[in-house]
């Protein structure tokens, strides 16, 4: 009797998506939004909240004005979101590119700047550099060369005084937004250069997510992952089917 084929449930996929921060001390933000928004108060008070205006309200109201402009210029930044997680490392900026984790070449740390370097191709097939400032984006950087060192190891060239530099990768960090069930019909089996036509006939490797073609899975992934799961199944499968 054929063993029941019970359909298993797919991992959900996730990435955090991080907002820049301005590389202004926050103190300073935070006082001249005070004195702006006092300036303003006291401007609109003395010039038309009084019987008689108050002599150079109107300047004290325009002069609020500019300090409260001034501190939400400083307070931001001009750099793009950033995006971590399963899908690779995606980058905001006139729409969203990523580089998946298999098309990533080289995570370099440049300790003298402060500043990440992830490069590679994006999931077009197009080059990809991006330079990510550790002051405007700690925590994407942290978690970048968190997942990089889990996923690809190899190309992941930070050392240990670089690690102490950046910092562990806080798990309250970015906004947790869930990832569509990755689509693999059309992409072409790393191994063989076979493309696949039907999802069944391909095969995900669960650090990179590179794509091979059932009857081409080699025993591990270009990343170092370990592919052996696949083959035991499809020995199982083969056993079931033999009975």
């Amino acid at each position: 009797m054929a063993a029941k084929k019970t359909k298993e449930k797919k991992r959900d996929r996730s990435e955090r998506r991080f907002l820049p921060q301005s590389a202004t001390p926050p103190l300073v933000v935070k006082v001249t939004g005070a004195l702006g928004a006092a300036g303003i108060g006291g401007g609109v008070t003395g010039q038309y909240l009084r019987p008689e205006a108050v002599p150079y309200s109107i300047w004290v109201l325009a002069g609020g004005a500019l300090l409260l402009g001034a501190a939400i210029w400083i307070g931001t930044s001009g750099d793009p979101a950033l995006r971590v997680g399963d899908a690779g490392v995606g980058v905001e900026k006139g729409g969203l590119r990523r580089l998946p984790w298999w098309g990533i070449d080289a995570v370099m740390w440049r300790a003298s700047d402060g500043i990440l370097t992830v490069s590679g191709k994006d999931e077009a097939g197009a080059s990809l550099s991006l330079e990510i400032a550790q002051k405007n984006q700690a925590q994407a950087v942290a978690w970048i060369v968190k997942e990089a060192r889990a996923r690809i190891p190899k190309t992941c060239e930070v050392s240990d005084d670089g690690l102490a530099e950046i910092g562990k990768a806080s798990r309250d960090a970015g906004l947790v937004m869930k990832l569509d069930p990755l689509q693999i019909v059309g992409h072409r089996c790393a191994a063989s250069d076979k493309a696949i036509a039907w999802e069944p006939d391909g095969r995900v490797c669960p650090r990179c997510e590179r794509v091979y073609h059932k009857d081409h899975v080699p025993q591990a992934c270009a990343c170092g992952g370990s592919l052996a799961v696949f083959h035991k199944k499809a020995d199982e499968a083969a056993a079931s089917e033999s009975v």
